[in-house]
């Protein structure tokens, strides 16, 4: 259930339209664009934390089951 973590966190961001590496020990790397401003920033932020509420849904989820 709480393994491969960051690989679920991946998959939902990328459906936020994020793209995020899942790492070794259930890491994510965000991949970014070079030049960033603000707004981007903001909208990077704001995909991540979709994609984390997700998986924290999808958990609580099992976990009640």
């Amino acid at each position: 259930m709480l393994e491969k973590i960051a690989f679920k966190v991946a998959a939902a961001c990328l459906e936020e339209g994020l793209i995020v590496r899942a790492l070794p020990g259930d890491v994510v790397a965000v991949c970014s664009l070079l030049i960033i401003d603000d707004a981007q920033i903001a909208e990077l932020v704001a995909r991540l934390q979709r994609g984390l509420d997700r998986v924290v849904a999808e958990l609580a989820k099992e976990v009640s089951a």
